[in-house]
């Protein structure tokens, strides 16, 4: 039975506590965990464009939310045999509920299966078809005020989206993030990272993973925006940026991922 937004909250809370509490146990003084933000919401229910299955026998296409656990379930599978602190988060949006970064998982240290079994039984993958709207900055703004200030902003972020924030989709101006302040309030997914990194520094990383969104000319006219998006997103989280296809069609690229996400970040002693 899936739990409440309240007791998930309330677990992730815990989880950050725990965290915090052991990071003296870790064995690099880089102890940041990894914060995973799956882009559940607006158009995870259309399909990405074709691409190559790993045994590279068949052409498949797969929904973005579908592709999105694929990626998380492979992760989580290849996770070292030690501990890595790891948080996974919905970014929704739901009709009436202003809940749009939700915990899935507490932010704690999993083995490999442990964190697989969650991925596979707690990750949403069908929404109504009716929420076709994406909270990307809102998101980021509910993860700072509930997970991230209590860290001091100590943690790596990893969003998976198609980067087609529809709620403040405004155009990023230049001239506006040149005078960002901590305490301005939501306006874009861009400046929304901007304002984080302000905030935090050299303590926060943010890295995304993009989805392409299919495959006709003006959807890849829409992809490449989107994804520009999610790219300058990664750069101004002092982070990287990945395809979503390419990570699919060459599955021992996402256990690659792990150094660069953790490291020895996530390591503990025994």
């Amino acid at each position: 039975m899936r739990m409440s937004y309240a007791s998930k909250l309330f677990l992730a809370m815990l989880g950050v506590l725990l965290i915090t509490g052991i990071s003296g146990a870790l064995t690099s003084a880089d102890d940041r965990p990894l914060l995973v933000l799956a882009d559940l919401s607006g158009s995870s229910q259309e399909k990405m464009g074709y691409f190559n299955s790993p045994e590279k026998t068949t052409v498949v296409r797969i929904t973005r939310a579908e592709a999105i656990r694929e990626i998380l379930t492979e992760f989580a599978r290849t996770l070292p045999a030690s501990y890595c602190p790891v948080g996974l988060f919905e970014l929704r949006y739901l009709s009436g509920d202003k809940s749009y970064c939700v915990p899935v998982t507490p932010v704690a240290a999993y083995q490999a299966g442990d964190l697989q079994k969650r991925v596979e039984d707690d990750l949403t993958t069908t929404l109504p078809v009716f929420n076709r709207r994406t909270p990307l900055a809102d998101g980021l703004r509910q993860l700072d005020e509930s997970v991230l200030k209590s860290m001091d902003g100590r943690a790596v972020v990893l969003l998976i989206s198609d980067g087609g924030e529809n709620i403040r989709s405004g155009k990023n101006n230049e001239d506006e993030n040149k005078s960002i302040r901590v305490d301005d309030p939501v306006k874009e997914p861009l400046t929304e990272v901007l304002r984080l990194k302000l905030a935090y520094g050299d303590k926060l990383v943010f890295h995304a993973i993009g989805l392409d969104r299919g495959t006709s000319s003006d959807q890849k006219e829409q992809d490449q925006e989107a994804l520009a998006l999610l790219q300058k997103m990664a750069a101004a989280g002092g982070g990287k940026y990945f395809s979503a296809r390419e990570l699919l069609q060459d599955r021992k690229t996402i256990a690659e991922l792990y150094p660069l996400l953790c490291g020895t970040a996530g390591l503990l002693t025994e």
